[in-house]
């Protein structure tokens, strides 16, 4: 019923769409030769992604819990961001980043005369103009809003953690009366810098945790001083969600893993017609399925939450367990075991440690200083205090050892009997071959000399063989 409620679509052309990017891909390769783009700033760039940029604040907050530091995280609301970008303002700071005249000229006739009209129950309402905001739908805004916001302030103590316009700031402290001070002052001179500009911080929306160690009875949320944006106050919580990633006080990641089990366990049930045993769809397919829609919901930025406690992860597992059951009708007395070995599945254990390697095998090479610190370190073993890298050195579980031995044994009988193949995954079984050569008339064995037997008499009883 709120107009503010709906956000407008541009409908451009095909040739529109391909010179926007055209023009996103000039305007992109000079933003990146010039170092114009924030280091903070991990949205829509290359090699960068929303799961390095929760790693990158999973890992200082850690990194904190070995000091018995508090830590506090402010995230912040833009309200509309994309819709209040101010056009002249735009044009300003490109010309001041000295951005080659053709592709200013470019963008501000590109966002110039433009102008919208609303549809009520098949009526076209008179034509309006738009005065501040980029497109939204274009591939351009994104970019545009980025070198928008280039100019952020920078604080001494206080960290930025930006993806476009979801924006967070953090420090840590001795206290959290010192870390609410500490954030209070960057927020006030983020916030001038936001009306200043004209884009608008929405406090309600807002949420700030406080990260530590001790247990919520041991401390009071209610006892750490407000955060106040124009004399607004942003609330306190337990919990937030940033990038997709639930962040709880004491990183536990138990929230966050409850969320993305019942996400993943409801997507499961709408496709039960496709992946219960009595459907007919291949084995193949229903596993390709699972691993396209199913599993990715679970393990999403699983490199920030592997190393948790084995019982959380187990939630997750018992998930997949219940999909190998289904998919294939095992009765009860199968073992999980051969269902891993039989249809080749790693355990999602196993899996999210071979994504956090993947992981850090890249980010050690990383263009961006920000993303190699974080994931350029040696885990302590002694430590209570466990950090996303410490899953590299665990142990492979009790499934994964089996399958390894299985396929070991497997690899040896195809080395020892070259004609031997393994029956692939989702395969119908081998039929004897028949042949038509040397099929006729049966031919009988030759027949066992006979004895004729007589009577004392003389007289013939019969044959004997």
């Amino acid at each position: 019923s709120e107009p503010s409620s709906y956000r407008p679509i541009s409908l451009l052309k095909g040739l529109g769409k391909i010179y926007e990017r055209i023009v996103l891909s000039r305007l992109r390769t000079f933003a990146e030769a010039n170092n114009l783009v924030p280091d903070a700033q991990f949205g829509f760039r290359a090699k960068h992604s929303c799961v390095q940029q929760v790693h990158r604040l999973v890992e200082y907050t850690s990194s904190q819990f070995i000091m018995n530091r508090y830590t506090g995280v402010l995230f912040l609301d833009v309200a509309k961001a994309f819709d209040k970008v101010w056009h002249e303002g735009l044009i300003y700071k490109l010309y001041l980043l000295k951005i080659p005249d053709y592709l200013i000229l470019i963008i501000h006739d590109y966002l110039s005369h433009r102008s919208f009209r609303y549809r009520v129950e098949g009526t076209l309402s008179t034509s309006h103009p738009i005065k501040a905001g980029v497109p939204q739908g274009s591939v351009l805004s994104p970019f545009l809003f980025t070198l928008y916001t280039s100019d952020m302030p920078k604080f001494n103590r206080v960290h930025k953690a930006l993806y476009a316009d979801d924006t967070a700031l953090f420090c840590a402290g001795r206290s959290p009366t010192t870390v609410a001070k500490t954030l209070q002052t960057a927020v006030t001179a983020l916030a001038n810098w936001f009306r200043k500009w004209r884009l608008e911080i929405n406090p309600e929306k807002s949420q700030a945790v406080m990260f530590t160690r001790r247990t919520p009875r041991s401390y009071s949320i209610d006892s750490i001083p407000s955060l106040k944006i124009f004399n607004k106050p942003v609330t306190w919580t337990r919990q937030a969600k940033y990038l997709g990633v639930t962040l709880d006080d004491r990183l536990s990641f138990a929230p966050h893993i409850k969320q993305v089990r019942a996400r993943a366990a409801f997507v499961m049930g709408r496709l039960y017609c496709l992946l219960n045993s009595r459907s007919r769809m291949p084995l193949s397919s229903k596993i390709r399925l699972y691993t396209t829609c199913i599993r990715p919901i679970m393990t999403y930025a699983s490199v920030v939450f592997a190393h948790v406690k084995p019982h959380r992860i187990h939630r997750l597992q018992t998930l997949q367990n219940r999909f190998m059951r289904r998919a294939t009708g095992a009765p009860w007395f199968i073992r999980n075991v051969d269902l891993h070995i039989d249809l080749e599945l790693p355990t999602i254990k196993q899996f999210m440690k071979r994504c956090s390697q993947s992981y850090f095998d890249s980010a050690m090479t990383h263009p961006n200083q920000l993303v190699v610190g974080a994931a350029s370190y040696r885990p302590s073993k002694i430590s209570s205090i466990r950090r996303p890298r410490h899953v590299l050195d665990e142990e492979d579980d009790n499934i994964t050892l089996a399958q390894q031995r299985a396929y070991t044994a497997r690899e040896a009988l195809t080395n020892k009997y070259p004609r031997f193949r393994p029956r692939r995954r989702g395969a119908k079984p081998r039929r004897a071959k028949v042949t038509t050569k040397n099929v006729g008339t049966p031919t009988l064995p030759p027949a066992t000399p006979q004895a004729e037997v007589r009577s004392p008499q003389g007289e013939p009883l019969g044959d004997v063989a």
